[in-house]
């Protein structure tokens, strides 16, 4: 028999090498858990020997049989990803264990951004959703999979974008992991165009052009271009409107301008022509900077809304001629002074022979 050293008796008196103690099993805690989506769990290894005693620092390696259910990080945090099962392994020296996670179903509840579920044919809107919990929580990072009923009524994308197509009505449905939530939506034909007219009411000094605004929108207050809009007046002898609308006031009175878009849908501006007043002065900073045009805000009466009124200004004298309508001794409140030319408000000191 031939022995090693020091592995056989003898009379040497040199000890024996003894290896280090091999891992026996891997003990995984917690052995199961059940978590929900979007949510962790941190798993610990114990490693033992054949004896049943605890190996420390003994390095172990996490794996996932199912990566998209639950995935485990290397210090063995767990996180649920998706519904269903996954066998967590912790391995150590060839020996492993395992624990069981199950991540239940989450539950799709699906929003409308408006009150109600309409749709313009020709428009889109973005479908709002949440994922949440069997507990009522929050999942992100969570993208249903859509459906629309009739695409060819409600189309919808991807991403969750509506799309009207065609008048009618579609049932949308959002699927994740297995679970649905369907919600009808209807496509509704967009109605004609109206229009605005601003302002609704204004004195105007006779002789003076004064040109009113018309806005052409849909239903939800979306500007249409490309429509046809058309003034007149109601009685010519007070006031001429022209095909742009500026108002010439001839005669003192009150007369309705109508404006009709598409041979249909009207607004009315109720005009009062008034006497004249002419108001002269000049407008001057203190560096010497003169405005290309001043625009007055003039308001008549506590009730009455704001008036504009736009003058030319000379560049050299700084000199402003304007016809506002005839007002009492106080005169018009005036509320501020505009570079019209520019848009900006500078602070220009007018002095106005009222």
């Amino acid at each position: 028999m031939v022995c090693a050293a020091n592995a056989c008796g003898g009379d040497s008196g040199t000890p024996a090498i003894v290896g280090p103690v091999a891992v026996a099993t891997v003990e995984v805690s917690p052995s199961q858990q059940s978590v929900t989506a979007g949510h962790t769990v941190t798993l610990s290894a114990t490693t033992r020997d054949a004896s049943g005693a605890v190996l420390a620092s003994r390095a172990v390696g996490w794996s996932s049989s199912a990566p998209a259910v639950a995935s485990v990080s290397p210090a063995g945090v767990v996180s649920a990803l998706s519904g269903g099962s996954a066998v967590i392994t912790a391995t150590s020296e060839g020996k492993s264990g395992t624990a069981a996670i199950v991540v239940p179903p989450v539950v799709v509840t699906l929003f409308i951004d408006s009150i109600q579920p309409r749709l313009w044919v020709g428009r889109t809107v973005q479908l709002t959703f949440q994922v949440r919990d069997p507990a009522g929580f929050p999942v992100a990072g969570r993208a249903p999979q859509w459906s629309s009923s009739a695409p060819t009524i409600v189309a919808i994308s991807s991403a969750g974008i509506l799309t009207g197509v065609a008048a009618g009505s579609a049932n949308i449905t959002g699927v994740v992991d297995g679970q649905s939530a369907t919600r009808a939506v209807f496509a509704v034909a967009i109605p004609p165009a109206v229009v605005s007219l601003q302002p609704e009411t204004a004195t105007l000094p006779r002789g003076a052009d004064y040109a009113l605004s018309a806005r052409v929108a849909d239903i939800d207050g979306n500007a249409l271009p490309g429509h046809s809009v058309t003034f007149q007046s109601a009685d010519a002898s007070v006031a001429t409107v022209s095909a742009q609308g500026v108002v010439r006031p001839i005669a003192n009175g009150s007369v309705a301008i109508v404006a009709t878009v598409d041979g249909k849908e009207q607004a009315t501006s109720r005009i009062t022509v008034v006497d004249p007043r002419v108001v002269s002065g000049v407008v001057m900073t203190a560096d010497g900077a003169r405005p290309a045009n001043l625009e007055f805000i003039a308001r008549f009466g506590l009730t009455a809304s704001a008036q504009r009124f736009v003058v030319a200004v000379d560049s050299t004298t700084g000199a402003f001629t304007l016809v506002l309508p005839q007002f009492t001794s106080n005169g018009p409140v005036i509320e501020y002074f505009v570079d019209a030319a520019s848009g900006t408000t500078r602070p220009y000191h007018v002095i106005a022979a009222w």
